[in-house]
């Protein structure tokens, strides 16, 4: 996986759940780690669905493999781009559901592939 081609900066987080004080569970997302990526564009597509137009992208997200984000899988998700405090102001971000996750290779990288959450 040559370095160059990783320059999309995503945040992948995970499903975390804390009880609050009156103990009822409060499901949060916590970031696991912040990585560079390859994005690329596969599909778009709307559809009209329950009296309403619903509209879609799928892209898939390239990244190298480590130990830390050996288990992603889809019950994560991402957020591109990833916060940068270097960058003012902040370009929007997007939420992407995660469909499937893959390795490609052996510990070489990991393929994500992903739908953006509309609304």
């Amino acid at each position: 996986m040559r370095a160059g081609t990783l320059d999309r900066r995503i945040e992948l987080q995970r499903k975390t759940t804390t009880w609050s004080s009156s103990g009822q569970p409060v499901e949060t997302w916590s970031t696991l780690t912040q990585r560079w990526a390859n994005y690329k564009s596969l599909t778009g597509d709307e559809r009209n669905a329950a009296q309403q137009w619903i509209a879609r992208e799928q892209v898939k997200f390239t990244i190298r493999w480590s130990s830390d984000v050996s288990d992603f899988s889809p019950l994560d998700r991402i957020i591109f781009p990833a916060t940068d405090a270097s960058v003012s102001p902040v370009p929007s971000r997007s939420t992407y559901d995660v469909i499937a996750v893959s390795e490609e290779g052996r510990q070489k990288g990991i393929a994500i592939l992903a739908a953006r959450r509309v609304g």
